[in-house]
């Protein structure tokens, strides 16, 4: 799927949500925005769950992870950690779930990276700052 097609489906959740509150029935309006809330984050979170899956699959059917930004997969283990914390503060079950399957698929990511990198330590330093000598 192109990445155009998920910018489609984000634009016409929220056009569906606009055109939904767009009534005048106020008790129709918080189940509408309850229940196009909810499929937003659904849609959100399949999305960003599943674009882990072909770099994994890549990883493992190669045998090679030469190519996979190590800072990256740090920065969005931290970041998905956050959110698990966020989510647990706030007893929202929702962003627990989407965290707990987002934290799994990047820990596997991250592991498969590390196994599969061939140790050059200039190449593929654990964590740098991004400046480059020439």
């Amino acid at each position: 799927m192109y990445p155009f097609r998920y910018i489609f489906l984000l634009f016409a959740c929220l056009l569906s949500l606009q055109t939904a509150l767009a009534q005048n029935n106020s008790t129709n309006q918080e189940k509408i925005r309850y229940y196009a809330q909810y499929s937003c984050g659904l849609i959100g979170t399949i999305l960003g769950n599943y674009m882990r899956v072909p770099q994994i699959y890549e990883i493992w059917k190669n045998k090679s992870s030469e190519n996979v930004s190590s800072q990256a997969n740090w920065l969005a283990l931290f970041a998905l950690a956050a959110w698990e914390a966020y989510g647990l503060l706030g007893n929202d079950y929702m962003v627990i779930a989407s965290s707990a399957v987002g934290i799994a698929l990047q820990i596997i990511l991250t592991g498969l990276t590390y196994h599969y990198r061939k140790i050059n330590p200039e190449s593929t330093p654990l964590l740098s700052v991004g400046i480059s000598q020439t």
